[in-house]
């Protein structure tokens, strides 16, 4: 008891570290954040970018094994065999072991094939026969030296050969990386749009939290004055329900600034107990803009019309396929064999004595309806693909020039929205005063206060919106969404 008494006080120690852990686990982080930093977190953190990046790495795993299966092959195999007659004798029984080794290579400017090959193989005959012979097993050894050649002259050969098949992947591998490529701007275009509408929202709260306090002197003001006598208590109910109104505006402000907060931070995979401080400054940089070079900008450049264009080259080489394969298939196939018996294997590699053996010719298929079919089949898909692509470039037209619309309408607005902010806090200010000499009335100071709150989340809501609308018009038009450098400069007057 003695030495618990005396260690007695380092155990409640022990205990409050063990129960404040928990406590400092669940502490909120607190996090500065700007554009850029939001970009290049969510493009560490997103998953399904994660997993756009390793669709691209398959991709290109892909057209690399279609490319190697025109690289030479070389092929190994060894049998045995054990071979014993029914009705003869045990002692009749043979087995034979063979190696085979060969090299292939398929040519894709000819389509041809050519193969060289050796096989060796080796006699073991246990019968009582091969037992007299007094000069040994002769042929206990034999090999095959063999070159074959199969090149097509009609169907899959030059143009038509499978070098097209090669572009084709060639073409998908560069379609998954527009993809990805895509992938990537709507998931900056999303978290910009994020950001915005959070900072938003935050700035609006600090313009709900300015009226409240209007609101909140003002009412002060009016119930000093109906002390005085020198208003009705119908000036202190109105300016009571100014307050409420308000304060309410402001806790549904709130609402949806915590809200806007908590996408914000679900986009980054960031923990929502985490206090994220938007630190990024919005000025008014507008500038003019010019759609008529913007929209050519945007044919050329938008990875959508990539896409298409991609997809015709690929259906105008399965429409080049398709109407070869309608010929009937003509190959000229050759094939040649020297062989080489001897009881010595190395005497069997040797290029003296051998028997020749050579055949050449040809083969050919009628083709069927089926061909035909199919080259029907691939001019109407390529048909499909021209159709699309004239349509997309429309709509691409339209995109461009409703976002620019879009963006001249809010430098306008946001002109006649800073203008009347200005004009709202001087009315303001001329309302108060007027009140406070009894020349306005309560309700023309609760309108004054009601217009400038309307003025400056105009001013806000509008100003944010050019932001956004400057990375939409980078978006259509096709070029790198860069946060650091929101210029929408034309490349003619850069």
């Amino acid at each position: 008891m003695t030495g618990w008494n005396k260690n007695k006080k380092y155990w409640f120690i022990f205990a409050i570290i063990l129960i404040s852990l928990p406590v400092c686990s669940s502490e909120d982080t607190s996090l500065d954040l700007d554009l850029v930093k939001a970009v290049q977190m969510t493009l560490e953190r997103s998953y399904d970018f994660k997993n756009d990046s390793l669709d691209v790495e398959i991709s290109e795993s892909i057209y690399r094994v279609t490319q190697a299966a025109y690289n030479p092959l070389f092929s190994l195999s060894t049998d045995s065999t054990y071979t014993k007659p029914g009705s003869s004798d045990v002692l009749d029984t043979t087995i034979d072991h063979q190696i085979n080794a060969g090299i292939s290579k398929q040519f894709t400017t000819t389509g041809g094939k050519v193969s060289i090959y050796s096989n060796l193989t080796k006699y073991d005959d246990t019968s009582m026969n091969s037992l007299n012979v007094s000069e040994g097993n002769n042929g206990q050894y034999s090999n095959v030296w063999g070159i074959s050649l199969d090149q097509p002259l009609l169907k899959n050969i030059g143009p038509w050969s499978d070098r097209l098949a090669m572009e084709q992947s060639r073409l998908s591998l560069e379609d998954t990386r527009n993809n990805f490529a895509l992938s990537r701007r709507k998931l900056i275009l999303d978290v910009i749009n994020l950001y915005f509408v959070a900072l938003k929202q935050e700035k609006l709260v600090d313009v709900g939290i300015k009226s409240v306090e209007t609101a909140q002197l003002h009412l002060d003001n009016t119930r000093v004055k109906l002390e005085e006598g020198l208003v009705a208590m119908m000036d202190v109910s109105q300016a009571e329900l100014q307050f409420a109104r308000q304060k309410t505006s402001l806790i549904r402000t709130r609402q949806f600034a915590a809200a806007s907060m908590d996408n914000l931070k679900i986009k980054l995979n960031l923990s929502l107990n985490t206090v994220l401080n938007l630190t990024e400054i919005v000025e008014n940089l507008a500038e003019p803009l010019d759609s008529t070079l913007l929209v050519p900008e945007a044919l050329y450049q938008r990875l959508e019309i990539q896409l298409i264009q991609n997809q015709i080259r690929s259906t105008e080489m399965s429409v080049t396929m398709a109407m070869n394969q309608r010929l009937p298939a003509l190959n000229f196939v050759m094939n040649a064999e020297l062989t080489n018996q001897n009881n010595d294997v190395s005497e069997v590699f040797h290029v003296e004595n051998e028997d020749y053996n050579v055949s050449m010719g040809l083969s050919w298929t009628i083709g069927s309806r089926i061909e035909r079919e199919n080259w029907l089949q691939e001019r109407i898909r390529l048909k499909k693909l021209q159709n699309q692509l004239a349509q997309k470039r429309l709509f691409i037209e339209k995109e461009v020039l409703d976002e620019v619309r879009n963006y001249q309408a809010l430098v306008e607005a946001l002109k006649v929205s800073e203008k009347s902010v200005e004009v709202a806090e001087r009315a303001l200010e001329l309302a108060s005063q007027s009140y406070q000499e009894g020349l306005a009335s309560n309700l023309d100071l609760i309108k004054a206060q009601d217009d400038l709150f309307d003025a400056r989340n105009g001013y806000l809501s509008e100003l944010m919106d050019l932001a956004v609308s400057k990375i939409r018009i980078l978006n259509v038009v096709g070029r790198e969404i860069n946060p650091q450098l929101l210029v929408l400069k034309n490349e003619e007057e850069v």
